[in-house]
């Protein structure tokens, strides 16, 4: 929606928070839960060695789902520079963390893969952050 105007992207954006918080917040909170009797679908050892690895995938859905609005955001802006950067670092840092957890088994992974997100997260924030701040202050300005 934001390419088509951008002077209801805000709106569009607000509106896309909340249709990926309301149903996946939920989700999260069901795995985290009651992630271990899903599990046990697949036996009890399954269970028993998968259940902190589908919490931490699942609470990283967060900051994944914070990417997908960030990358949407630069996508529509056409900084694909910036977009690349970012998810550069961000693979950079989820493999990694993974080579150096991986004594840590799947639990390591998963801490590498939801602070790789996170730290995407991060970037893109403060990316979007610079590049509205430099739009606000340009649009006080007389130009010649």
């Amino acid at each position: 929606e934001g390419s088509y105007d951008e002077k209801h992207f805000f709106v569009s954006l607000k509106k896309a928070f909340k249709l990926i918080g309301m149903p996946m917040l939920p989700a999260i909170a069901a795995l985290v839960l009651l992630g271990n009797y899903v599990l046990l679908f697949f036996g009890k050892e399954y269970s028993q060695e998968g259940i902190q690895f589908l919490r931490i995938l699942a609470v990283a859905g967060i900051p994944v789902a914070l990417n997908y609005i960030g990358l949407t955001f630069l996508n529509v802006h056409r900084k694909l520079p910036a977009l690349l950067l970012i998810n550069a670092l961000g693979t950079v840092t989820i493999l990694s963390l993974s080579y150096l957890l991986r004594a840590a088994l799947l639990p390591g992974i998963g801490i590498a893969w939801i602070v790789g997100e996170s730290v995407m997260s991060v970037l893109y924030a403060g990316y979007i952050a610079t590049l509205v701040n430099g739009k606000s202050k340009t649009k006080g300005r007389v130009t010649k």
